[in-house]
Order: structure tokens, then sequence, then C-alpha cells
């Protein structure tokens, strides 16, 4: 393998081919899972090769090659998806309004940026209308949409200015902003630019994304120049009920066009309180619950026995817990899992809430909704565990490619 990579760095051209031929299809299917789509993930495959082979100099001989190489996909994934225009997707009206952001939002990891099971969703009626509007010192504050369910809600919003008042402003983040129930217990909370993430009196809702208003949107801001964000927020539990109604209080923003991260000392003054329902009809459509079944895992250094202890799968999310029943041998302490779901005609149902790192092993993974494709079968698809080194912090890739039947 030293003297392939040696080839390639002095650009042998029959080196190339047989390094292409080892890794394209693990390219491939890496890609794959992050498009969601097999034209898109081919020309991935071609740019992240491509790239490799322009960057061959770059890579350290003491790291891991396919751990390199799986970065450079990882990167090239999600550049070749913000620019891809998935034009199918805005003709729903609503679709148009919530999809956008995700198309722009430049913080949201890759594999959130085209959710087909908040697409699907909506095109279901479970996205709402809300167009509830405060107006404080020339900001016009509106929340847009939301979609529901017992396990995840999507708030999307938008900020008008008075541009005479504001014309350089392009991006703007919360100076003190809650996010509470009915109940009066706290959801969300920034206070002075900075998150709170410790509050005894929040409720079973959790935070999970958040974006102000224009946050990546750079010059993609819609022709009526509002300023788009949205927020994310989970049920702790694998169940919850929505709250009946959902109160936004903001106290100042902070013009976060030039600044570093929300460091912006810049702060736009005034009071914005808008609260809306959430029609329980959408809130609390119950989950399609699927029992798991033991499997394990036996490559590279890994010896595990896990369970996949049961599938709960709602409008918007697919969400699962995989259990270590017996965790004989591992490489390193900890290891991420890298995963999908994949139905009989090979549809697959990307991983959208990261790669998760545990010491345990037990994991609580969400996916793209199966909820209103109904496929006949269901798989995890477990492609590879990673972990590292503590003392050199390189990165192992181990090739799992596990399938495990849901039903």
């Amino acid at each position: 393998m030293d003297d392939l990579l040696q080839r390639c760095k002095e650009k042998d051209k029959e080196a190339w081919g047989v390094l292409f031929e080892k890794y394209h299809l693990q390219i491939y299917q890496t890609a794959l899972i992050f498009a969601g789509n097999r034209t898109l993930a081919e020309d991935i495959t071609q740019e992240a090769f491509i790239r490799a082979v322009t960057k061959i100099n770059l890579f350290n001989p003491g790291c891991s090659f396919e751990a390199w190489l799986y970065r450079i996909v990882v990167n090239v994934s999600r550049n070749m998806i913000r620019s891809h225009k998935w034009t199918n997707l805005f003709q729903v009206p609503l679709v148009s309004n919530l999809m956008k952001l995700v198309q722009f939002d430049k913080g949201m990891d890759a594999i959130r940026e085209k959710d087909k099971g908040v697409e699907e969703a909506i095109q279901h009626g479970y996205g709402a209308n809300i167009n509830k509007t405060a107006v404080s010192n020339g900001i016009s504050f509106t929340i847009d949409n939301v979609v529901p369910d017992q396990k995840r809600m999507l708030i999307s919003f938008s900020v008008a200015l008075d541009r005479e008042k504001y014309k350089d402003v392009k991006s703007l983040w919360f100076n003190d902003m809650t996010l509470s129930d009915n109940q009066g217990q706290i959801i969300v909370r920034i206070k002075d630019g900075q998150m709170e993430l410790d509050d005894p009196q929040k409720s079973d809702w959790i935070s999970r994304w958040i974006f102000g208003p224009g946050e990546g949107q750079e010059n993609q801001i819609d022709q009526s120049e509002k300023l788009s964000g949205w927020m994310e927020i989970d049920h702790r539990s694998q169940t919850g009920d929505i709250p009946a109604t959902i109160i936004m209080n903001i106290d100042g923003f902070r013009d976060s066009t030039h600044s570093s991260g929300h460091a912006s000392a810049e702060i736009l003054a005034g009071n914005w309180s808008v609260a809306f329902n959430v029609s329980p009809d959408l809130a609390n459509a119950k989950p399609l619950i699927y029992e798991g079944e033991d499997f394990d895992i036996k490559e590279g250094g890994y010896d595990l026995a896990l369970k996949l202890a049961h599938v709960k799968v709602y409008p918007t999310v697919t969400s699962l817990k995989i259990d270590v029943v017996d965790k004989k041998s591992t490489p390193y302490p900890g290891f991420h899992y890298m995963m999908h779901l994949e139905d009989e005609t090979g549809r697959i149902y990307k991983h959208i809430d990261g790669e998760v790192l545990t010491d345990s092993g037990n994991v609580r993974p969400q996916f793209e909704s199966a909820y209103f494709t109904k496929p006949k079968e269901l798989y995890l698809v477990i492609e590879s565990l990673s972990s590292s080194d503590p003392t050199t912090q390189i990165e192992e890739v181990t090739p799992v490619n596990k399938r495990i039947k849901i039903y």
C-alpha cells in the first residue's frame, strides 16, 4: 500500500488506476449515504477521487489512508449537496419555505441537507403554516411554519428589516431568547448570545439545532429580502406529547454579519413575543413500533454482542436504540457507528444526527423517516466502525457491512 501511494505521489497514472479500482466502491457507497441519489453519488465519487489524487502529497503516511479518504468524501459530499439544486422540492409552498433552509444552512450537518423524511411529512400534510408576527424597532419577526410529531419538531422563522435603518445587516443571532411551553417550562434559552444548556426548569423537549436569521444564506436571501432561520427540538425520550402552546420571547438580536460566531457586540434592541398552537392531530400521531433482535459484530478487533432494542418510525424521523449486550473487545474505548437504513428496493434512509461516539456503545440514532413509504422490508445497515488511538489521535476505520433486518 505504501508503495502504491508513493507511486501516486510520483504521478504514476497506472497507480492512480489501481487506487481507483481499490477504493471507488467504498467512495461511492459513502457518497450514496450522504446524497441518497445515485446520479449525485457518482458525481461525488468522481470529484472525491480527483481531490484525493491532487492532494495525495498532503497525506501523512503515519495516518490511516482510509480515514483520510473518508474525510475527503465527506467534505466533497457536503459541498456538492449544498450546490445541487433540488428543484422538485419547491413545488410545494411549505416545502419551499422550509426546505430552502435545509439547502442553504451551512452549519447544518451534510447528512441533513436533503431530509426526505421531512419532505414527505410535509407533502402528507404534517406541516402547519403559522405566520404569527411581532414587530419592534423596525424589525419584524415571524414564526412561519412548524413540522411536528411526538419525537421531533422543526420550526422555521424569518426576519424582515427596515432596510433604511439596517441596510448592511445580512445575518442575525439572538441576544436573549427563550422558547417555552404553555406550562412555563423552558425548552431553549439563549442569554447574552450564548446557549444555556443546563437548566433544571427545562421541559422534556431539548434543542438540537438552531440557525439564526440569515445564517449561512449569504447571497441567497430570497426576493423579499427576509432573513430565514430555523430550529429543531427533540423529545428527550422516545415519545412525548407536543405542548399545546409554544411561546418564543426575544430580547434583542445581535448583528452577526461580520462577526465570528455569535460574539458580535452590536445589539439591535427590541422585544418580540410570538405564541402559536400546534394541532394535536399533527403532533401526536402514533409511531409505528417494531421489536429488534440480537446481532454481533466481529471485525478488525471488534467483538461485540449487540441488541437492536426497538425501532420507532415517526412521521418525520425513524428512531432506534442499539444496546451493547457484551463488549468482548474493541481497539479503543470509544467508537463511531457509520450506518443507514435500507428497504427492499434499495432506497436508503440516511442517518441524520451525525456519527455517534460512545464509550459504552449504547446509542439512540435517528434516520430519515420510513413512515409514509411503508416499505415491505426494512434493514439497519452498519457500514463501518471507527475509533481513534487516544495517544496519537489517528482514526482507524473498520468496514463492517452488517445488515440487520428490522421487519
